[in-house]
């Protein structure tokens, strides 16, 4: 998510994949990705939790 605050621009959803990119500028667009990409911060592990899960897959290999 790109927000543009204070530069009276709107807000946009950007994404990298193996093919390219895309980048959404529509305002229901934005606020979809917003939702999902709000949901994947809340699953995700915390910044302490994934050093440990990669310290854990490191010692068993």
């Amino acid at each position: 998510m790109l927000s543009f605050d204070g530069l009276g621009e709107p807000d946009m959803g950007y994404a990298e994949h193996p093919m390219g990119s895309v980048h959404v500028e529509k305002e229901e667009h934005v606020a979809r990705a917003r939702l999902v990409f709000d949901h994947l911060r809340s699953v995700a592990l915390s910044p302490a939790e994934s050093v440990a899960l990669i310290e854990r897959v490191v010692t068993e290999m």
